[in-house]
């Protein structure tokens, strides 16, 4: 819960950090690029539960009383630990409040006085505001508790741990790839409302596929989709 409850302050805080060590032209791509820690620190986690997890039996571990699973997890525990350490020391090592020369001149100007209740107000009032909240928080609902359901979806079909594991990483890694190119499209094109339409028709298309591709227990299948 405690988790939780911070990621939101870290999250917003990319674009604070943007805004203050980066120019202009710079902050649009540090703000983005900043914003993929959180999905490839997500496909990093997958890959090291499924290289943990390689060879796990709950058959065999149930004959002793969970001795196996308990130090997979004391092991998984440890792994996080060292990775949060080695960041948060350097974070506090190398990293400084502000540069010592303001990348732009709006870097120095104080941001403006905001009314915070009255903000969240005015928005709430909007009902296509509303609508496309409601709409996203869906989507990263789905998306945040993908990652804890994907044992239970895909282990009666026969795939292992490993192999859900990588599943799961290629979801990730395919959705930045299609962040990016969706960008670059976008830069291009100007057209929102038909590249918004397109994404999700290539997304329903996908989950489509995957509802023939999981039951046939096909790793490659299930990849492709």
């Amino acid at each position: 819960m405690l988790a939780g409850m911070a990621a939101p302050l870290i999250l917003n805080g990319i674009s604070v950090v943007a805004g203050v060590w980066f120019s202009d032209k710079q902050r649009n791509i540090a703000t983005s690029l900043a914003g993929l820690a959180a999905p490839l620190g997500n496909m990093t986690s997958l890959i090291i539960v499924g290289i943990v997890f390689a060879g796990y039996a709950l058959s065999v571990d149930l004959k002793e009383n969970g001795a196996d699973l308990r130090h997979r997890i004391k092991l998984l525990l440890l792994i996080q630990n060292c990775i949060d350490s080695v960041f948060d020391i350097g974070l506090f090592i190398f990293i400084k409040e502000k540069p010592d020369v303001a990348p732009s001149r709006s870097a120095t100007e104080k941001p403006p006085d905001v009314n915070f209740l009255k903000e969240v107000k005015d928005l709430l009032s909007q009902k296509d505001y509303v609508l496309i909240m409601t709409i996203f928080t869906f989507c990263f609902g789905i998306y945040t508790t993908s990652g804890a359901i994907l044992g239970p979806i895909f282990e009666p079909y026969g795939y292992d741990s490993t192999e859900i594991s990588i599943f799961g990483a290629f979801h990730i890694l395919f959705g930045l790839i299609g962040c990016v190119v969706t960008g670059i499209v976008l830069d291009k094109t100007k057209r929102f409302l038909r590249t918004l339409r397109l994404v999700c028709l290539g997304s329903l298309m996908c989950y489509c596929w995957s509802l023939y591709a999981i039951p046939s227990g096909n790793a490659k299948l299930m990849l492709a989709s």
